[in-house]
């Protein structure tokens, strides 16, 4: 998923709800088997509401699917995700 995500930004120029719109279409497919499913939909639900990108958004899900609190980031944009900490220089 995140592999798609990123050809449709990048190769594709495509913007986050057309992005979103694609991975909905997918997801809701029953021709497609997805990995953590459920974990898959909220991490959607991030990127769209939260301005986050797609593959944080989804490490974030998938770390608390297997029982971490909290996911340390040094990027200030994955932040913004309840589950996420950013490390910053007076935490080293």
């Amino acid at each position: 998923m995140c592999e798609i995500v990123w050809v449709l930004e990048s190769s594709y120029n495509y913007k986050r709800e057309q992005v979103a719109e694609t991975l909905k279409l997918i997801l809701e497919t029953g021709n497609f088997i997805v990995e953590k499913l459920v974990r898959t939909w909220c991490a959607l639900e991030a990127y769209q509401v939260q301005n986050m990108d797609f593959s944080d958004a989804l490490l974030g899900e998938t770390n608390q699917l297997y029982g971490c609190k909290t996911t340390v980031t040094l990027d200030k944009k994955a932040a913004k995700m309840d589950s996420f900490y950013l490390l910053e220089d007076n935490d080293k």
